[in-house]
């Protein structure tokens, strides 16, 4: 509705009460439930004067909601569309072990005394030992040990003789067959795992952390 420009009585001439109730009758047809744009001033709804929870999503522009007008940690997993986050909205660095399903370390460890490894950042659900054979006879050797069984552990070492074992996840055997090297997890912490050492030598195995 258009606003309201209201004919008066001319002075010196006579005026009905009809004549001021045309004037008035116009303008509460204006204010009775009929305001609308053109009889509002630029800016003049103010916060106060909006209901809550009144601004539908029809009410907005689209593209008007911008990152200034989002509070902090207020966007939730639930609020995302499947899919939707792609490699260039995740900045350098940011994600961390703990925010991956698979997490793997890779490390070396000695087999001269029972030692824990530790700063995974991770609990490990399996660990795998490797031994790769050198120019002076030493054997081929792998192993893994899993938490998912009480001493759940396999190694196999390779060389002039092959020795395996079930009871352990470390184990290297001399070329006369007899085995220096004996060990297997005994424990997961939360950041690590523990190999105890039954027969020890002063090797370095490879091992390769899962979780």
């Amino acid at each position: 509705m258009p606003t309201v420009t209201p004919t008066y009585p001319a002075d010196d001439t006579g005026a009905d009460v009809s004549d001021y109730n045309l004037i008035i009758q116009s303008i509460l047809a204006v204010f009775n439930g009929n305001i609308d744009a053109d009889n509002l001033a630029t800016s003049a709804i103010t916060t106060p004067k909006i209901a809550n929870d009144a601004v539908t999503t029809a009410k907005l522009a689209d593209a008007n909601v911008t990152t200034a007008k989002l509070a902090d940690a207020n966007v939730t997993t639930a609020k995302l569309a499947d899919a939707n986050v792609t490699t260039a909205k995740i900045a350098n660095g940011a994600v961390t072990p703990a925010k991956l399903t698979q997490r793997t370390a890779v490390g070396t460890i000695s087999a001269g005394a029972t030692s824990t490894v530790t700063g995974l950042n991770f609990q490990p659900k399996t660990v795998e030992f490797y031994r790769f054979a050198n120019s002076g006879g030493t054997a081929m050797g792998y192993g893994i040990s899993t938490d998912e069984a009480t001493d759940k552990h396999f190694a196999v070492s390779a060389g002039s003789t092959t020795t395996v074992s079930s009871t352990n996840s470390v184990i290297n055997s001399t070329g006369s067959g007899t085995t220096n090297v004996a060990g297997k997890v005994t424990a997961f912490t939360s950041d690590g795992f523990t190999l105890t050492m039954t027969t020890s030598a002063s090797l370095t195995f490879l091992y390769v952390a899962r979780g």
